[in-house]
């Protein structure tokens, strides 16, 4: 019985109809048995790495590459190598497959698949946070804090208003006098954006704050003094005072905390939520914020205006790339000083650290190593999601198979060699 490649949304090459059969016998991920193919495991990372396509396509410059044969790194992440080869690596336990010996940019903002692990980690470090701080006794809220905005804002400068007014605020006698009222210890700090298209871009503030239990009352003290922090950097004028009184400050407790931190990681599939028109409140995301996907454009983020971009969508595509450049080198978590320490956590890790940890743990063994023409191969075909996904199936065989097939292809027809002028062969130091 041939089975063929599992179908990658949107791969002219893997489409239905015309993926090579590769001679072996396996479950289509299309087709999972007995469960809704929209719950495939791997169906998350399939929109990956086609949604990194998408932003590598709208941050590529040919006049870049043919000056200085340099490019933004979203558009070489995990397609240049770092050496002569690729490795395929496997973590048999878990049945996970990555590669190695490729560059990744660590953009956790605008690189769907950098995202995708480092936000992993930034989950299991604040569950970790909120677990030990409950061992100590104290409880954990989660403050969100929001500023009045319209559709003709530029992105750069609501994010330097938001940083003025995030500042004037903790520096203010009400922030510290509250603070120590509740016994706070110290906060971890998320931002975020999203855009709508009534009112533009949209940045807020989640801040998770480790006080002493029943401090509700106490923190809603803080109200005025967010509100007067924008009415004095001008985020706001005295006309705005009733609106961003009642909805631009609002704090939660306990359990609420817990709740949204414990579903990171856990989201349904890219394709479930755009065909669920699943949308995510504002008020409950801190590490998975840019990475969420909704169905309409009312409250978009970056990998929502990806999707539109694939779509067709040349506005989606300029506000991608606005977004790109107005987050580029910022954080997206702040951990108070000592805080880490008062938890008994290690020191945090950047986020390269992080994608250099998986690509390197000892629990993955290396299966198949792609010299540089098999590589260029899977990247011409855009390929690479089907590759880890028959080394989950079978192991190196499976990876050899993808790689006949994908000749078989070639045979038949000539390959689609990319943008003019792109280095799209795979070479790290082309």
């Amino acid at each position: 019985m041939a089975l063929k490649v599992a179908a990658v949304p949107g791969d002219r090459r893997f489409s239905k109809g015309e993926s090579p059969a590769l001679g072996m016998i396996a479950k289509s991920v299309d087709r999972p048995a007995g469960g809704n193919p929209q719950k495939a495991p791997d169906s998350d990372r399939s929109g990956r790495y086609r949604l990194q396509r998408v932003a590598s396509n709208l941050m590529f410059e040919p006049a870049r590459v043919e000056a200085c044969k340099k490019q933004e790194r979203v558009c070489t992440c995990h397609r240049w190598r770092t050496v002569g080869t690729v490795q395929v690596r496997v973590d048999h336990a878990r049945n996970k497959a990555i590669f190695g010996g490729l560059e990744s940019c660590s953009n956790v903002w605008a690189c769907p698949i950098c995202s995708g692990t480092i936000t992993e980690e930034r989950r299991h470090e604040l569950q970790a946070a909120i677990e030990a701080w409950a061992k100590q006794g104290g409880s954990v809220y989660l403050l969100t804090l929001t500023l009045p905005h319209v559709r003709a804002d530029n992105l750069s400068g609501l994010l330097k208003v938001a940083a003025a007014t995030s500042q004037r605020f903790k520096q203010s006698k009400a922030w510290r006098s509250v603070m120590d009222q509740a016994g706070a210890v110290g906060t971890i700090r998320a931002l975020e954006c999203t855009w709508g298209s009534w009112h533009g871009w949209h940045p807020h503030f989640h801040i998770l704050i480790f006080a002493k239990p029943d401090q509700l009352p106490a923190f809603e003290q803080l109200r005025a003094a967010w509100v007067s922090a924008l009415l004095k950097t001008g985020a706001a004028g005295a006309d705005q005072l009733n609106d961003i009184t009642a909805h631009s400050f609002d704090v939660r407790g306990g359990d609420f905390a817990a709740e949204y931190v414990a579903k990171f990681g856990h989201e349904p599939s890219f394709k479930a939520k755009l065909d669920a028109g699943a949308t995510w409140g504002a008020a409950r995301e801190m590490v998975k914020g840019q990475s969420k996907v909704s169905h309409s454009m009312r409250g978009s983020t970056p990998f929502t205006l990806l999707v539109a971009a694939e779509k067709g969508d040349d506005q989606a595509a300029a506000l991608f790339r606005e977004f790109y450049w107005a987050f580029k080198g910022r954080r997206q978590l702040t951990w108070s000083p000592k805080l880490r320490a008062r938890l008994g956590l290690d020191a945090e890790a950047a986020d390269d650290e992080i994608l250099e940890r998986q690509a390197n743990a000892p629990e993955f063994e290396t299966i198949a190593t792609l010299q540089g023409e098999d590589w260029a191969l899977v990247l011409r075909h855009q390929a690479r999601y089907q590759v880890l996904l028959w080394a989950e199936r079978e192991g190196a065989a499976g990876v050899n198979g993808v790689l006949i097939a994908l000749r078989d292809i070639e045979r038949e027809r000539p390959p689609d060699r990319g943008r003019p002028g792109q280095l799209e062969n795979g070479d790290a130091h082309a």
